[in-house]
């Protein structure tokens, strides 16, 4: 955090907008991974199960080659950028844009987002 509050606690509530709730959210991905071959109790959403029986875990870097990798097949003309051009923050400022596109309040979006500050607003 920018303003020094790291490991701080943060809360998320429920919201009556299904597409922006992070309750609605979180539920459905604990019911995806739940509903995986080996997943146990103390399975964590960030893992993923593989063909011996293990599960592996979803790191910055795997998840920064995979949307690379994406970004490079749907290529420049597409989208208008560059893999090298995004990161893994780039997941929190593209959900925070559909969520305006969407017609949500900039407030909600801060909920949602757990920002602090309205330097979100740079994101979008």
């Amino acid at each position: 955090q920018k303003d020094c509050s790291k490991l701080e606690t943060r809360r998320a509530w429920k919201t009556t907008n299904p597409l922006a709730c992070p309750m609605a959210a979180w539920a459905a991905i604990a019911r995806c991974v739940r509903s995986l071959p080996h997943c146990r109790d103390s399975t964590f959403v960030y893992h993923y199960p593989v063909a011996s029986g293990k599960t592996l875990s979803i790191t910055n870097d795997i998840l920064l080659v995979n949307l690379r990798s994406t970004v490079a097949h749907l290529g420049f003309a597409a989208l208008g950028y560059w893999q090298s051009d995004i990161g893994t923050h780039s997941i929190c400022s593209g959900a925070a844009m559909a969520l305006i596109l969407l017609g949500q309040a900039a407030w909600s979006i801060m909920l949602t987002g757990q920002w602090k500050s309205s330097a979100f607003l740079f994101c979008i």
